[in-house]
C-alpha cells in the first residue's frame, strides 16, 4: 500500500515588506501500468511568469475570500521578508477631493480612490507612471511604475493634468512564504503587468479580462497536451 502524507504549511499573519523565495516542484512518478492516455486532471499554471514586484496577482475562480475574490493585485514589493500589494480593480464612491478639501480646484479633484486592501485602510499608497512627473520621495517599482506615499507629492500629482497616478486606501500584505504558498495551490495566477493596463484602461474589467486570457492559454495548453507516460506495445497490461 502507497500511504501519502499531506503537509500543511500555516502562515503567520505579520505584515512585512519585502519577500524572495525559490519554489521546488517535485515531479510526481506513477506505476507503470498507468492508463496510456492519462493526463493531469487540470493544467499547471500557464504562465511561467516568477513573483516578484512589479507583476500582476489574478485571483482564481475558486478564491471566495471577500478581500480578494475577483481582484487583481499589483505587486509593491517582494522579498525574503514578505510580499506588499494593492488591489486595483476596485474603485470607491469616494473621489480625492472629499478626501483631501484642499484639493477641490485641482484638475484630478474629481478622480476616484481604490480600495487597495484589508491592511491600513486609513492611509494612502499611490502608483505614479514615473515617466508623466519626476518625483522625489518615491519607491520604483518598475522603470515605469513608481509607489509614494508622500501627501507632498499627491499635492503635486493633482495639480497637473498630465500626471498619470493612482490613490488606494490601504494595501495587501502577505507574511515570508505565505503569498508564494497561495500560488503554489493555485490561488493566484501571476501575470505580467504594464503602465498601459495600470492607467489606460478601465480596470474595474480588468479581472475579467485578465481571466479570459488565463482561461483561453489553458484551453492552448490542453489542445496540445501530450500524454505523460510512453505508449506500450498492444496487449501489455
Amino acid at each position: 500500500m502507497v500511504r501519502f502524507r499531506i503537509v500543511t504549511v500555516a502562515a503567520c499573519v505579520i505584515l512585512s515588506v519585502f519577500a524572495v523565495l525559490t519554489l521546488g516542484v517535485m515531479p510526481l512518478s506513477g506505476p507503470s501500468s498507468a492508463p496510456l492516455e492519462f493526463f493531469p486532471l487540470s493544467p499547471p499554471l500557464v504562465s511561467s511568469e516568477k513573483l516578484e514586484k512589479g507583476k500582476f496577482l489574478v485571483a482564481a475562480n475558486h478564491l471566495h475570500d471577500p478581500n480578494f475574490s475577483q481582484t487583481v493585485v499589483y505587486l509593491v514589493a517582494y522579498s525574503q521578508r514578505g510580499a506588499l500589494g494593492v488591489v486595483v480593480n476596485r474603485p470607491t464612491n469616494t473621489q480625492l477631493a472629499s478626501a483631501l478639501p484642499h484639493l477641490a480646484d485641482q484638475p484630478h479633484a474629481e478622480d476616484v480612490i481604490y480600495a487597495g486592501g484589508p491592511v491600513g485602510r486609513t492611509r494612502m499608497l499611490l502608483l505614479v507612471r514615473s515617466q508623466t512627473f519626476p518625483l522625489g520621495e518615491t519607491l520604483p517599482i518598475t522603470e515605469e511604475v513608481s509607489v509614494t506615499s508622500s501627501l507632498d507629492n499627491l499635492t503635486k500629482l493633482a495639480a497637473m493634468t498630465t500626471a498619470q497616478f493612482h490613490v488606494y486606501a490601504g494595501h495587501a500584505g502577505w507574511s515570508p512564504l505565505q503569498l508564494d504558498s497561495e500560488v503554489a495551490r493555485g490561488d493566484w495566477q501571476v501575470m505580467p503587468a504594464d503602465p498601459a493596463t495600470l492607467f489606460d484602461t478601465d480596470l474595474k474589467n480588468v479581472w475579467s479580462d485578465l481571466s479570459n486570457k488565463d482561461t483561453r492559454d489553458a484551453a492552448e495548453w490542453i489542445h496540445h497536451r501530450q500524454p505523460i507516460y510512453p505508449e506500450r506495445p498492444q496487449g501489455s497490461y
